[in-house]
């Protein structure tokens, strides 16, 4: 998982981070 979090910071500005981003909220959902 730690990948994820070094891509991110990798390219913060790649609409895939966006895309990380949501799949993130999926798999670990806020409610």
């Amino acid at each position: 998982m730690g990948n994820l979090q070094t891509a991110e910071q990798t390219w913060p500005t790649v609409p895939g981070a966006e895309l990380l981003n949501l799949g993130r909220a999926y798999r670990r959902p806020l409610g």
